[in-house]
């Protein structure tokens, strides 16, 4: 597993619709209803936004493929996250 910071650059790029996708795909199987697509767009979107915060967002990948996402928002230390398997979860303490 790999281990990437998202980079300072608030645009809606690539790797921000390949987040946005996973997210969506998490939600469609039901899964993670608590951190919902549009919340991840809204965090891009919202007045206090800072491209500064971005590079704290983690981004977790097996074989070049997006399989998890640790994420923060508007307070300090308050982190969710997406992932496709229980890999990931083990791996959260060491990216904090």
């Amino acid at each position: 597993m790999t281990i990437k910071h998202f980079p300072k650059d608030g645009a809606y790029h690539l790797l921000f619709e390949e987040v946005r996708k996973l997210i969506l795909k998490m939600n469609e199987n039901l899964t993670y209803a608590i951190y919902h697509w549009s919340r991840w767009e809204w965090f891009f979107a919202r007045k206090r936004f800072d491209d500064d915060e971005l590079d704290q967002i983690r981004l977790f990948y097996e074989d070049d493929r997006l399989v998890g996402v640790l994420m923060i928002e508007d307070e300090s230390n308050i982190y969710y996250y997406v992932a496709e398997n229980d890999t990931f979860k083990s791996l959260l303490l060491i990216s904090i």
